[in-house]
């Protein structure tokens, strides 16, 4: 598969995380208002599904892009590189903030299968930022990393599924 087909794919995989929010509306609308817990990790998930946006608008980008003379080969690898390590940083800010909320007892297993969702993201987004610095160092794609993001990326679609079921 071309590196461009698992950028595609990776678009995909890399799916929001609103799992476990449960869907309430105010009280005026006559259902409970949002707990102290569901607001804290809803915050949580607004910050995490932007930068999961940045990723896709990223990847529209990277994918739509027309193929490239050598130096804009280049400049758009060493963008993606730049891109992925934000993306990393802005990751463990998540995972900080996810760490410090105390989950209700029903909460705790869907609670730790999502800290464990956001970090693999994060592992992904640093793989990925491999890949693209060493695309950029040593001229030729490593494919190997490009594989290990991916499959990173869909454990985590896996992890996010189990998040789900485990959601009271």
């Amino acid at each position: 598969m071309s590196a461009r087909a698992l950028l595609i794919t990776l678009a995909i995989v890399l799916c929001g995380a609103g799992a476990i929010i449960p869907v309430l509306a105010s009280q005026a609308g006559g259902r409970p208002a949002l707990t102290a817990y569901e607001t804290d990790i809803r915050e949580v998930f607004e910050r995490h599904n932007a930068i999961s946006g940045r990723w896709n608008e990223f990847l529209d980008e990277f994918n739509s892009a027309e193929q490239d003379a050598v130096p804009e080969f280049y400049e758009r690898f060493e963008k993606a590189a730049d891109l992925t390590a934000s993306l990393a940083v802005d990751s463990q800010s998540v995972i900080t903030e996810w760490k410090r909320i105390v989950p209700p007892p029903d909460y705790e297993p869907a609670h730790r299968l999502a800290l464990t969702a956001f970090q693999g993201t994060q592992e992904a987004f640093l793989t990925f930022g491999d890949y693209f610095q060493r695309t950029v160092d040593e001229g030729f794609p490593p494919d190997e990393l490009m594989s290990e993001g991916t499959t990173r990326l869909d454990e985590v679609s896996r992890i996010w599924e189990q998040v789900r079921a485990a959601s009271p």
